[in-house]
């Protein structure tokens, strides 16, 4: 068996949000497989988080035009 993992990544106004979504078979999965599926996406939900509060941080944020001197 398998599960499939899609990560839908969107850029907000609020910055990086995700929509993950796991999908597996209605018959039956292996629990390895859902534990890894649930790990990958709450690592990459920590990594939008790390990414926006970078983002934040920046003078000249994602998006935006850039100041030239």
């Amino acid at each position: 068996m398998s599960v499939t993992i899609i990560i839908k990544v969107i850029h907000t106004e609020k910055g990086i949000v995700l929509a993950p979504e796991i999908q597996a078979p209605a018959n039956g999965h292996c629990q390895h497989e859902m534990l890894f599926a649930t790990a990958t996406v709450a690592a990459a939900i920590d990594a939008a988080k790390d990414l926006n509060e970078k983002f934040s941080k920046l003078e000249n944020k994602p998006g935006e035009k850039k100041h030239v001197h």
